[in-house]
C-alpha cells in the first residue's frame, strides 16, 4: 500500500538505498567501588542492508551492551567508559539525529495492555511521524499490520496481567511495528525470541527476515536459534567475554571452526554446539579447558581478522546530519496522551465503579459516625474531629492509588521518553488532567452526604462550595503527594516504605493533634510544609467563621491557634501541591535523562 506523495513518499520503504553500519575498536568497561570490569574488548564489525545480522553468545558475553552502544544509547559516564567509532555511512552516530535512522526494540514489551494494537500502532505513527496526514497515517499502520502479520488481532487487546490479550509472540510483533512505523533503516532488537517457544520464535524471524528483504539493516541477539531460524541468518556473531571469536556468513561458521579443531558433529544444531564449547560457568573463575578454547578462538579470529574486514561498498545513500526531526508539537503529544489516558479508563470501568463505592462507603460510614451535631462544647470537638478526618481521607486515598500505580508506569514511560515521543510536562499534565473528572465525582458524592450528615455550617451556602472547592484541592494535593513518591523509585516496595514515613509525619503536624504553639522548635518548619496541615486549616476557617458558638471560647480556630483567612490557606495548600508536583517533574526528567544514557 503506497501513498504517492512526495514529502510521504521520500520515507517509503527503500528498495534502492544503500545502509552500512561499521563499529571500529568498540570497548566498554564500568567501574565499580573502585574496580574495573571490562564488558567489550576492542570488537569491529559492520550490517549491510538488506541482510540479517545474528550476534549469539553466552550470557554476559557483552551482546546487550554491543546492541546499546550501536544504537547509541549507552554513553561515557563517571563510572562508564565507552570508546571507538560507530559510523552510519560514514558519519559518526552521535553527530546527527541518529535515532530517526536506527530504532531499538527492547526484549521486555512495554506496552499499554487496554489498547488495541491498531491503536497502539496508530499511537506511535502520530508521536513518531506527526507530519503524516490521518490518511496517511492509516495507511501506514495498514502496511505495518501487514508486514508483521498482524490483521487479523488488529482489533484485539493488547492485554495485561488483568487482562487476557495477545500471545507473546504477537506482543513482541506489536512492539517492532512501534519502531517500524517511522521507517526506520536499522533495526536492532534485544532478544526478540526470549521467552517464546519454537514455533513462535521461528515465525518471528521469518517477519525480520522479511524486513530484510524490503532493504533494511536487522541486528539481533539471540541465544539459541533451531536449524531452521539459523539457516535464515545472512551474517552471524559469535560472542564471548567481551570478545569476536567468528564474524562472517552464517555458512561458513561450522568449516571456520571445525579447521581450528572445533567440528561440529552433524546430528547435533551448531548454535546449540557453540554454546556448549564457548559456555563459561564463572568468568571469575574460569577453567584452564575454558581459557586455552577462549585463547585458541580468540587469537585465530585476530590473525584472520583481514578475512571480516568491513567491506567497500559503493553508491551508499548520503545523510543529511543537518536534518532536523519531525517533531510531534506540544499539542498533538498532550492530544495523544490524552486520548490514550481516556481509554485506559475507559476500559478499566471497574476501577472506577471502586472509585465511587469508595466514596458512598467512606462518606456514609462518617456520616453514620458524626450525625446531627449541635453548637456545644462535645459536637464542635466532633465537628473539629470530622473535618480532620475529611482532609486525612481527601490526600491519603489518592495518594496511595498513585504510590501503587504510578511506579508500574515509570517502565513505560522512562521507554517512550528515551524514544523522544513526548515531553515531561505533556505527560505529566495529561496524568494531572485525567484525574480530575474522578476527584470532581468522588467530592461531590463524599460532600454532599458528609456535609449535610453532620451537618457542617449550613448558614450559609457559600460555605459549602468552600468545603467543596478545598476537599478537591486537597485531592489534587494526595495526587501531587503520590506523583512525588512513585517518581522516586520504580519499586512498588520502596514505595510503601516513604510513603507511610511521610504520610505520617505531615499529619502529625497537621494540626489537630497538638496546638502549633506547642511544636519543638527544631521541627516547627515541618508544618509549613504538610499539606495536611492548610488543608485542614482551610476546613476549619471556613467552618467556625461566623459560625453560632454557645460559648465563643469553644472556637476551635482560637483554641488550635489557626491564623489566615480561607483563601491565605487555600494559597499555601496550592503552593505546597505545585512544589510537589514540580518536584516529581524534575524527579522524572532527571531518571528520563540517566536512563537515555544507560
Amino acid at each position: 500500500m503506497s501513498v504517492h506523495n512526495d514529502k510521504y513518499s521520500e520515507n517509503e520503504p527503500f528498495f534502492h538505498d544503500s545502509y552500512l553500519l561499521e563499529w571500529k575498536d568498540v570497548k566498554y568497561s564500568v567501574n565499580q567501588k573502585g574496580k574495573e570490569t571490562i564488558i567489550l574488548k576492542g570488537v569491529s564489525g559492520y550490517a549491510n542492508s538488506g541482510e540479517i545480522l545474528a550476534v549469539m553468545g553466552t550470557s554476559g558475553s557483552g551482546k546487550t551492551s554491543l546492541l546499546s552502544i550501536l544504537s547509541n544509547r549507552l554513553f561515557s559516564q563517571p563510572n562508564v567508559k565507552v570508546s571507538g567509532t560507530v559510523t552510519l555511512n560514514q558519519n559518526e552516530i552521535h553527530t546527527f539525529h541518529s535515532n530517526h535512522y536506527i530504532k531499538y526494540v527492547l526484549q521486555e514489551n512495554f506496552l499499554f495492555g487496554t489498547q488495541t494494537v491498531r491503536e497502539s500502532l496508530t499511537f506511535a505513527c502520530r508521536l513518531k511521524v506527526p507530519y503524516l496526514t490521518k490518511f496517511q497515517a492509516n495507511e501506514r499502520v495498514n502496511e505495518i499490520l501487514e508486514y508483521l502479520k498482524l490483521t487479523k488481532v488488529a482489533e484485539n487487546m493488547i492485554g495485561n496481567s488483568m487482562r487476557k490479550g495477545l500471545s507473546g509472540g504477537e506482543q513482541k510483533r506489536v512492539s517492532i511495528g512501534n519502531e517500524l512505523i517511522s521507517y526506520p533503516k536499522v533495526l536492532i532488537l534485544d532478544e526478540p525470541t526470549s521467552g517464546l517457544d519454537s514455533y513462535t520464535s521461528q515465525h518471528l524471524i521469518e517477519v525480520l527476515q522479511a524486513q530484510a528483504h524490503l532493504g533494511r539493516t536487522i541486528i539481533f541477539t539471540i541465544h539459541q536459534p533451531n536449524s531452521k531460524m539459523f539457516s535464515m541468518f545472512d551474517r552471524l556473531i559469535l560472542m564471548s567475554e567481551g570478545e569476536f571469536l567468528f564474524q562472517g556468513p552464517t555458512t561458513e561458521v561450522v568449516k571456520y571452526f571445525s579447521d581450528i579443531g572445533y567440528q561440529c558433529p552433524h546430528e547435533i544444531n551448531p548454535p546449540e554446539y557453540f554454546m556448549r564449547v564457548f559456555h563459561i560457568k564463572d568468568r571469575h573463575d574460569m577453567t584452564t579447558i575454558e581459557i586455552e578454547i577462549l585463547n585458541i578462538c580468540s587469537n585465530n579470529y585476530k590473525e584472520t581478522l583481514e578475512k571480516f574486514m568491513i567491506p567497500h561498498i559503493e553508491g551508499l545513500t548520503e545523510i543529511d546530519i543537518n536534518k532536523k526531526l519531525h517533531s510531534a508539537s506540544i499539542i498533538t503529544e498532550l492530544s495523544v496522551l490524552f486520548q490514550r489516558s481516556i481509554l485506559n479508563v475507559k476500559r478499566q470501568p471497574m476501577f472506577s465503579v471502586i472509585k465511587i463505592g469508595q466514596a458512598i462507603v467512606m462518606s456514609t460510614l462518617v456520616a453514620l459516625i458524626f450525625n446531627n451535631l449541635g453548637h456545644d462544647r462535645k459536637s464542635i470537638q466532633s465537628i473539629a474531629g470530622a473535618l480532620f478526618f475529611n482532609s486525612m481521607d481527601f490526600i491519603t486515598t489518592p495518594a496511595q492509588a498513585q504510590v501503587l500505580t504510578f511506579p508500574l508506569e515509570r517502565p513505560v514511560f522512562l521507554t517512550e521518553y528515551k524514544e523522544e515521543l513526548y515531553g515531561i510536562f505533556p505527560y505529566f499534565m495529561t496524568k494531572v488532567i485525567c484525574e480530575i473528572p474522578f476527584q470532581i465525582i468522588f467530592t461531590i458524592i463524599y460532600s454532599l452526604i458528609m456535609y449535610f450528615a453532620v451537618p457542617y455550617n449550613t448558614h450559609d451556602a457559600s460555605k459549602f462550595f468552600i468545603f467543596f472547592g478545598i476537599s478537591l484541592l486537597s485531592q489534587i494535593s494526595g495526587n501531587a503527594f503520590g506523583y512525588l513518591v512513585g517518581s522516586l523509585t520504580s519499586s512498588i516496595q520502596l514505595a510503601l516504605v516513604i510513603a507511610p514515613a511521610l504520610m505520617i509525619t505531615s499529619i502529625i503536624f497537621g494540626g489537630f493533634f497538638s496546638n502549633t504553639n506547642s511544636y519543638s522548635s527544631a521541627f516547627y518548619w515541618i508544618r509549613y510544609i504538610s499539606n495536611y496541615n492548610f488543608a485542614y486549616r482551610a476546613l476549619i476557617v471556613n467552618q467556625f467563621t461566623d459560625f453560632d458558638f454557645n460559648n465563643e471560647d469553644d472556637n476551635p480556630i482560637n483554641l488550635l491557634n489557626f491564623e489566615g483567612e480561607v483563601w491565605e490557606n487555600v494559597g499555601s495548600l496550592l503552593l505546597i501541591t505545585f512544589g510537589m508536583m514540580l518536584i516529581a517533574m524534575i524527579n522524572l526528567k532527571t531518571s528520563g535523562e540517566y536512563h537515555k544514557r544507560r
